[in-house]
């Protein structure tokens, strides 16, 4: 029970992190325990990325006495599973760029890795609710634009975090290839 709002546990997303229900919709919880300093963070953050036009999901409900939040679950697959399977489709790459000019016109970072997005609708979902102070070099041309291709960096990515490669499609382009494709991405969509 939440601010008089009964949620019943459907599944958990890890630890303190639930997925609940009300009345036939499912939510969000983040519970931050004796965590009042993320706490707090989570809901700046959260008013940091709605001000900035970045797409997240919506906040619904907090509790500051419990450190509890309630925000929109989205469910189905990261920017990450759908790279794992195919090649992007080059809107998700322009929403990238703007998300990355919405960040750095608000002076902050968020973090790029493709599994902190997820797909609604064929639109992108920035799901950590924390920012940083802007630091270019962690911008998404200069740092993570490489894994949202099935580059040497993702394959190097995904076994590191022990997520089976193709290798057959590993090696279908040249680095040479590669790097024109993402220049000229970057060229296309910077802003």
């Amino acid at each position: 029970e939440i601010k008089r709002k009964v949620f019943q546990v459907v599944g958990s997303l890890g630890k303190r992190t639930r997925i609940v229900e009300r009345k036939k919709q499912q939510y969000f919880l983040k519970d931050f325990g004796n965590e009042t300093k993320q706490f707090e963070d989570y809901v700046d953050g959260y008013n940091k990325l709605k001000m900035s036009g970045i797409n997240i999901p919506k906040l619904y409900m907090y509790d500051k006495s419990r450190n509890i939040v309630i925000a929109e679950y989205i469910p189905g697959k990261t920017v990450l599973d759908e790279l794992v399977e195919k090649d992007l489709k080059e809107r998700h790459f322009e929403e990238a760029f703007t998300f990355n000019y919405y960040a750095r016109k608000g002076k902050f970072s968020i973090d790029f890795d493709p599994k902190n997005f997820k797909l609604l609708k064929e639109k992108m979902v920035y799901l950590p609710m924390t920012t940083d102070k802007y630091n270019d070099k962690w911008s998404f041309e200069k740092n993570h634009i490489v894994i949202w291709f099935y580059s040497r960096e993702l394959v190097k990515y995904l076994k590191n975090n022990l997520i089976d490669v193709d290798t057959e499609r590993a090696n279908t382009k040249s680095q040479a290839e590669m790097n024109k494709q993402i220049a000229l991405m970057v060229v296309k969509y910077y802003k």
